[in-house]
């Protein structure tokens, strides 16, 4: 096990959503770094150093527990192609990124159609058509355009080929919901970027009749003044919320031998600041009741990675509740489609957690989740430079993200 953990610590993985016109989940790319000294670089040590890193990713981390069972989209380079690493991974599970640097040789060509028979989805990344290209276009299943970088006739000449070989496309680098109309429009059915965490709309939006419930019970819990019996008497009023509360503390998480009966019993349980984050988790996943599912998950995750961040740095490991909610807050402007300073007044929040919502770097508190944002966007370099100043070891960073991302999939099944 402590073989198994230095190599998990070693691995860093960060995973960015792909969903459908549904705005549903269909995977995640896993973008991949063998360690706190460089980037994830096909051309080290050739297979060996890069073998490293997604086997390790495979068989410690598991691919069924990083992307939740969805599949896992994972970029190899041609040397990793012709050695047939790709077949180290659950074909049912591994889409195969082929990047657009490979050489397209007779040798990868074969290679990529073995894949393919053995049941494995292949992928073009940043897919401009040259004739070599040919043979693996015949292969494919899916081609992955830059949403930015094309012009919009050679985006259209590149999408009606795609359509000639039955492909379906996928729009990467889709910041707006702008940009994801248009890519709809276009034909594209997968859709790669962080259009999904942004709010639609800023100005003069009212909250649906069903939510203003939810945020007034938001601004309770975000209030440190609030008596947490009076939130537990609002609790109690509502039956959905004191369903999952009860089976909350019930259920394997605690481990208890006799059952929990009453909300004041669960509540004593868990004490103030446990019911408060549970309360504040429920809330925001609620909020997402009309939202991609993983604007849920992505604000529990910052939540909980907030905290331990905090925890292990010097001048906010006594600041590690007010982090949690700066991480479970984040993403409250695209959840409610309102401008984030509105709902920060509206909430009454503290300054420096305020501040922090609001991008302000005058306060520490909003280091821990400049650094989670680096870290879900594979932004390695800004990882290490914001690590650093914090006194942070990088290396223990892959372990908190993936205890965090466990415990929000145990909590959200329980939601």
């Amino acid at each position: 096990m402590d073989t198994a953990s230095d190599a998990m610590s070693n691995v860093f993985v960060a995973r960015q959503p792909i969903f459908g016109h549904d705005l549903e989940v269909y995977g995640y790319e896993l973008l991949f770094r063998s360690g706190p000294d460089g980037g994830f670089d096909p051309t080290e040590d050739g297979a060996r150093a890069t073998s490293k890193v997604i086997s390790n990713s495979v068989f410690l981390l598991g691919l069924q527990q990083v992307t939740q069972g969805k599949r896992a989209f994972i970029n190899f380079p041609d040397h990793l192609l012709l050695e047939e690493i790709p077949l180290l991974c659950d074909h049912r599970l591994t889409v195969i990124e082929v990047l657009e640097t490979v050489r397209v040789t007779p040798k990868l060509v074969a290679a990529c159609r073995k894949f393919v028979q053995r049941g494995y989805r292949l992928a073009l990344d940043d897919f401009v058509f040259s004739p070599e290209w040919e043979p693996l276009l015949r292969l494919a299943h899916i081609v992955k355009l830059d949403f930015l970088a094309l012009e919009r006739q050679q985006m259209a000449q590149e999408v009606e080929r795609a359509r000639r070989h039955g492909i379906t496309l996928l729009a990467e680098k889709v910041e707006t919901h702008e940009q994801f109309q248009q890519a709809m429009g276009l034909g594209f059915e997968l859709f790669q970027g962080f259009f999904f965490s942004r709010p639609k709309v800023v100005a003069g939006r009212d909250l649906p009749v069903v939510k203003v419930h939810l945020f007034r019970l938001l601004k309770m819990v975000a209030d440190p003044t609030c008596d947490y019996v009076k939130i537990g008497k609002v609790v109690a009023q509502d039956v959905s919320l004191s369903y999952k509360l009860l089976r909350f503390v019930n259920s394997a998480w605690f481990a208890r031998k006799n059952k929990i009966t009453s909300l004041q019993g669960a509540i004593a349980l868990l004490g103030e600041e446990h019911f408060r984050k549970w309360l504040s988790l429920i809330t925001v996943a609620s909020l997402a009741d009309d939202k991609p599912r993983e604007l849920a998950v992505m604000a529990a995750m910052r939540a909980l990675f907030c905290e331990k961040v905090a925890a292990l740095t010097p001048r906010l490991a006594s600041e590690t509740a007010a982090c949690y909610t700066i991480g479970m807050f984040s993403l409250l402007d695209a959840l409610l489609d309102r401008p984030m300073q509105e709902i920060v007044t509206e909430l009454g929040l503290a300054d420096h957690v305020a501040d922090a919502l609001l991008g302000r770097l005058t306060t520490p508190h909003a280091v821990p989740l400049l650094l989670l944002r680096a870290y879900e966007q594979a932004d390695w370099p800004q990882v290490d430079t914001i690590a650093h100043k914090m006194g942070l070891d990088a290396a223990s960073l892959p372990a908190i993200y993936q205890q965090s991302l466990a415990a929000v999939q145990a909590l959200l099944d329980l939601e």
